[in-house]
């Protein structure tokens, strides 16, 4: 019986102590594991239907008409040919027609003044312009018109008139050229540009209509313009202007 509980205490005495053994020991962490490979991606969702298409808004206002090129061409030309030599001693002969009116429309008007008519109208090469670049202005009177005692007062005005050649260069027309003194003796007592030559042919004006059409040709010398050489200076004109009305002062 003695021996019995020695034999259990013993054993008792033994659990405690490997008990206390294992408590007192410490758990070190382990190392950490390689990363997994990545799923795979999801499928995408369906796409949802679209909305209904809302109401169309009202309808603007129509803009103004634009003015085309072509408004601008519908009064006539002016046929000019231009003949003589360059200040570099270049021969040129150059042809052109003038069709588009400017924007200022008082560049293209005539006056009744009976028995005399006044015409005064500007043509441009290419699309008008408030600069009026690269045209010819003419003022016309015509005394007398009708009668056996009709006489004709001209001028031409380039307008920064440029006459090209094939190797690129070019000259400037911008000077005014008179077929003779008019009325009101614009050149005063300077005779630059006052043609050797003049003549004027085939006159004819529709006061119906407004159609002004006549034929001139006028020879310049050469010390008075800006070539320094004669320069001839032919024209067809064909054109359409507008009645001047305003009362005279």
């Amino acid at each position: 019986m003695k021996n019995n509980f020695l034999q259990i205490l013993g054993a008792a005495c033994l659990v405690l102590f490997m008990g206390s053994s294992i408590t007192s020991c410490s758990v070190e962490d382990g190392i950490d594991g390689v990363n997994g490979i990545d799923g795979i991606d999801g499928q995408n969702g369906v796409d949802g239907q679209n909305g209904a298409d809302g109401q169309d808004g009202a309808d603007g206002q129509d803009g103004a008409d634009a003015i085309g090129l072509e408004k601008f061409a519908e009064y006539g030309s002016i046929a000019l040919r231009v003949q003589g030599i360059r200040p570099d001693s270049v021969a040129f002969d150059y042809e052109t027609d003038l069709e588009f009116i400017s924007p200022e429309l008082y560049d293209n008007n005539f006056r009744d003044d009976d028995p005399d008519h006044e015409f005064y109208f500007l043509r441009l090469l290419d699309a008008p312009n408030i600069d009026e670049i690269n045209g010819a202005a003419i003022s016309l009177d015509v005394l007398d018109a009708g009668l056996a005692s009709q006489s004709f007062s001209f001028e031409i005005e380039f307008s920064e008139f440029s006459i090209f050649a094939d190797d690129l260069t070019y000259i400037t027309l911008y000077d005014e050229y008179y077929g003779s003194l008019n009325t009101n003796d614009k050149v005063a007592n300077n005779n630059y540009g006052i043609a050797t030559t003049f003549t004027i042919t085939d006159y004819s004006f529709d006061d119906t209509t407004n159609n002004l059409s006549f034929s001139f040709s006028m020879v310049i010398a050469g010390n008075d313009n800006e070539t320094g050489n004669d320069l001839t200076i032919d024209g067809d004109v064909d054109v359409i202007v507008f009645e001047n009305v305003n009362s005279r002062a």
